[in-house]
């Protein structure tokens, strides 16, 4: 059965069929709020695609961060699939951005911490700009983390990997000293699902000689919808 997947009507798109499905799955629940899911991205189409995704973890859900890539500050995880709870009564849960309590002189270590991983994302930064020739520092952040964020799936293959959803700690970056935070009812269920969303605008930003590279691709543009699955 096909599915159909809605873009989003304030960036213009319109409705399209689905040719990415998105199935999600618990493997290990850990505690009430922290599970290993399995997310699984489906080509049902002939022609092979290019999909932008951050493996590396979660974003909370906030409608006007879903898409683009001018919302936040960077390294945020744009290409994150979003996670979509419900409670019982089919209701949102929303997140909550959070802070790092811990006392001023652990904070102080820990800023230390981050400074130096920041500064080491700086250079590597410049170092890409370099490379691609890219003037501008913050055109050279996006196009870095654009390229670095691709997965070429083949018609009829998927792409499975696994991730740690914590309900209470949904980083941001592993730069920044934030973080959203669902509120949860103990013994209670909820509904989840994800969402990943690509706006046509993102390939901007790639030069010339990238989008040459990537011109035998489909790219995709769009929203995908996982399965929902209780937790």
């Amino acid at each position: 059965m096909k599915n159909y997947c809605t873009l989003l009507g304030v960036l213009l798109f319109s409705t399209v069929t689905a040719q990415i499905t998105h199935q999600v799955t618990v493997i290990k629940k850990i505690s009430h709020s922290k599970f290993i899911i399995k997310a699984e991205f489906i080509n049902e189409s002939d022609q092979t695609y290019i999909i932008p995704l951050d493996t590396t973890g979660l974003k909370a859900y906030y409608p006007d961060e879903i898409c683009g890539m001018d919302q936040m500050e960077f390294p945020y995880k744009y290409f994150a699939p979003a996670v979509l709870l419900h409670n019982q009564k089919g209701e949102n849960v929303h997140a909550n951005l959070k802070s790092y309590n811990v006392p001023e002189e652990s904070m102080s270590l820990l800023s230390k911490e981050f400074d130096s991983l920041r500064q080491q994302y700086k250079t590597r930064i410049s170092e890409w700009a370099k490379k691609e020739h890219i003037s501008d520092f913050k055109t050279a952040e996006q196009n870095f983390y654009i390229m670095n964020n691709l997965i070429v799936l083949k018609p009829g293959k998927s792409f499975t990997y696994e991730i740690v959803l914590d309900l209470y700690k949904v980083n941001r970056s592993e730069l920044f000293l934030n973080f959203d935070s669902y509120m949860l009812t103990v013994n209670s269920t909820f509904t989840f699902r994800s969402l990943l969303c690509a706006d046509k605008n993102i390939y901007s930003y790639l030069t010339k000689k990238q989008k040459k590279q990537l011109k035998k691709y489909k790219l995709f543009k769009g929203i995908i919808e996982s399965n929902r699955i209780v937790l």
